[in-house]
């Protein structure tokens, strides 16, 4: 399951350029207090709710030790650094016997977050910079003109990114599995691909189709190749990150085979909800194995209930009140607004 934080990544380098690129092509402008402003109701609320509620339980359900400890993990999230206090700390993501973090799962969004104190500043001055030039030079830049800027800037910045994430996932692993700069070509691929989106907008049906049943397979058998031995986020990473590019390139302006099959209102309905989802799950997991380690089916099914029950009331009673302030019925709101592949609400 490790391999969807590389398709989240990519979702969301692809889905925030988009947003920027088209407000900067509509309006002439991207307003960074509205898009701040944006990130703030979509992502706080949530996540403090859930990181309040996940130490206060901690301490009833942990030892004192490991409850002190997620508080300090909590901090760190709220504040999106967790990412680096699990690097620091030499945390195996996949020490499971060794008392994980329920907050553990935050240092994903602290990536994220990282990225996006940086990237539509230097997305802003690359276009400002070269708008300069070309009015120096008595010319008006292009949309297209921009969008190759933007690509030269983003390829090399994605290329070292990965080469250093080689680097570092063969000598300190721990630290590569968390590290921003290790994580970063993740999410310049999706960018790349926003930057880029004209050009797939071309293709022809048949080569849609070709490239959504390659990506989708590609992340189904990223799933299953690649396990917690593999050397990732190093080269291994370049399979899931690929075929999601692949499968949302194929959804770019046309349709292909898969795209009913992935609008089917229960896969958008858990789009609506994979937030609260990312949230809510790892708590759960880990609760769940502290009162019942024996494991076992019922417990699984437990746990799968108390899940889907907890990411439900953070859809309806926090999420979504405080991303449309000004809708009381966030339901209807949903039903107004249709995505094709139930991922553009997400952001």
């Amino acid at each position: 399951g490790f391999v969807g934080v590389d398709v989240f990544f990519v979702v969301s380098g692809f889905l925030i350029t988009g947003l920027l690129l088209r407000e900067r092509e509509r309006t002439g402008r991207i307003s960074m207090r509205q898009f701040f402003a944006r990130r703030i109701r979509r992502i706080m609320p949530a996540a403090v709710t859930t990181i309040a509620m996940t130490t206060a339980l901690s301490f009833l359900i942990l030892s004192p030790s490991r409850a002190n400890a997620t508080l300090g993990d909590g901090f760190f999230a709220s504040i999106f650094l967790a990412n680096w206090r699990f690097a620091a700390s030499g945390t195996d993501y996949f020490a499971t016997d060794t008392g994980v973090s329920p907050l553990q799962h935050f240092w994903t969004l602290s990536v994220e977050e990282q990225f996006y104190l940086v990237w539509p500043w230097l997305l802003i001055a690359v276009l400002a910079i070269a708008a300069a030039a070309a009015a120096k030079a008595g010319k008006q830049i292009t949309t297209t003109s921009q969008r190759r800027i933007l690509a030269a800037v983003l390829i090399p910045i994605v290329a070292a990114s990965l080469i250093w994430s080689i680097v570092e996932t063969a000598t300190a692993p721990s630290v590569a599995y968390f590290a921003t700069a290790s994580r970063i070509w993740e999410l310049g691929a999706g960018a790349l691909l926003a930057v880029g989106a004209p050009l797939f907008a071309r293709l022809e049906t048949n080569a849609r189709t070709t490239l959504a049943i390659a990506g989708l397979t590609g992340i189904v058998a990223s799933m299953v190749l690649l396990t917690e031995a593999s050397p990732v986020p190093g080269p291994l990473a370049l399979i899931p990150v690929l075929a999601t590019a692949a499968l949302l390139a194929s959804g770019i302006g046309g349709e292909n085979a898969l795209q009913r099959p992935l609008a089917h209102p229960v896969m958008t309905r858990i789009g609506d909800m994979s937030y609260s989802i990312y949230l809510w799950h790892f708590p759960v997991i880990v609760f769940a194995a502290v009162l019942a380690p024996a494991g076992g089916p019922l417990v699984a099914g437990l746990t799968l209930v108390a899940i889907a029950g907890l990411s439900l009331a953070s859809y309806v009673f926090v999420e979504a009140p405080f991303r449309h302030p000004r809708v009381k019925d966030a339901s209807r709101t949903t039903r107004r607004q249709p995505t094709s592949l139930g991922w553009s609400r997400r952001t």
